[in-house]
């Protein structure tokens, strides 16, 4: 399997060497480098030029007009020609077995491997600390929609994806809202269509050392979204925030929709749940809201009537936040 390695630059000649030679240490090269540059005003195109002379692969580098962090993402992957393409920040550094582990779980079966990273610093020290975080490696089978061992957000970094399915998701992808670029960025769209299109293959390794700084153009997504995790557990307001969410998950799959009926039914089966898990969300937000115990309580009867706490993958709440919610209106419990 050939792999194309798809990089977004913008502004990046501090960190840009470091990983652009841990790319040249790889101990399975890539088939090539496809660079996208986003208009960057410093030494970073130059840099690249550089490395092109001397790469031990084939490299390009893509300019044009400025598309902003996630276009210029889609732009370099639709100019890779690999079987599978492995996305990649200007500031991290792979270790030199990265593209030869993932390659080693592909099978006909697998459109999608991604794998778990460490957490360094601006100068490069470790912060004891994983992300994405993958316990166990394990694989899911294709259309189950859950993260299986996978315990924060899959960042792009992480990725290696069929080509077949990137194809498929930017030919269906012309229209993709700012809002939705915001909490799904350019790795999500990517890594629901191949879930949906076949199995994926969790890793436990960590393969790449993943470097947090006060300019990551991510902005903390994987951390926004920690928060909003951790304030599920806070009231009212959290709830509806994470309601939303997955109103804009339903909304992002259907428009991934469009490429082949069997992937179809997969996604509109998501967004129906997602749907489904939103209005449970909203629910739950206006148990939280009400002060007396008497109107908590029937709002609770109403949600359990509804079947509001069937499992995440019917749309449900779970068993464990009928838990939470039973204690939360019981007078001087609340959580």
């Amino acid at each position: 399997m050939q792999v194309s390695v798809a990089m977004a630059t913008y502004n990046g000649e501090r960190y840009l060497r470091e990983q652009l030679a841990s790319l040249a240490r790889q101990t399975t090269a890539p088939a090539e480098l496809v660079v996208s540059d986003d208009g960057s005003s410093d030494d970073t195109c130059g840099i690249i030029e550089d490395f092109r002379r001397h790469s031990p692969f084939p490299v390009r580098i893509l300019s044009g007009p400025r598309l902003g962090y996630v276009g210029n993402f889609f732009r370099a992957v639709k100019a890779c020609r690999g079987d599978a393409i492995a996305l990649c920040d200007q500031d991290d550094i792979w270790r030199p077995e990265k593209i030869a582990v993932c390659v080693s779980h592909f099978d006909k079966n697998v459109t999608l491997v991604l794998h778990s990273a460490q957490v360094i610093d601006a100068s490069g020290n470790l912060l004891n600390k994983r992300a994405p975080a993958i316990g166990k490696t394990r694989e899911i089978p294709q259309g189950v929609f859950d993260d299986g061992p996978l315990r924060s957000f899959p960042l792009g970094f992480s990725l290696i994806i069929r080509r077949s399915v990137t194809e498929a998701t930017l030919k269906v992808l012309s229209s993709y809202p700012e809002v939705l670029r915001h909490y799904f960025g350019h790795e999500m769209p990517f890594y629901w269509m191949a879930k949906a299109r076949g199995n994926s293959v969790y890793l436990s390794n960590d393969l790449v050392f993943y470097r947090r700084h006060g300019a990551n153009a991510s902005a903390g997504q994987a951390l926004k979204n920690k928060k909003i995790a951790k304030g599920l557990y806070n009231g009212a307001a959290a709830y509806r925030e994470f309601g939303r969410h997955a109103e804009y998950q339903a909304e992002l799959l259907v428009l991934l929709t469009g490429t082949d009926p069997d992937t179809d039914r997969t996604l509109h089966m998501w967004a129906h749940a997602r749907r489904r898990l939103s209005q449970n969300l909203f629910r739950r937000a206006e148990i939280y809201e009400q002060t007396g115990v008497w109107a908590k309580g029937l709002l609770l009867t109403e949600l359990l009537k509804a079947r509001g706490y069937q499992s995440r993958k019917q749309g449900g709440l779970g068993w464990t936040s009928l838990i939470k919610d039973l204690t939360h209106i019981v007078p001087g419990r609340a959580l």
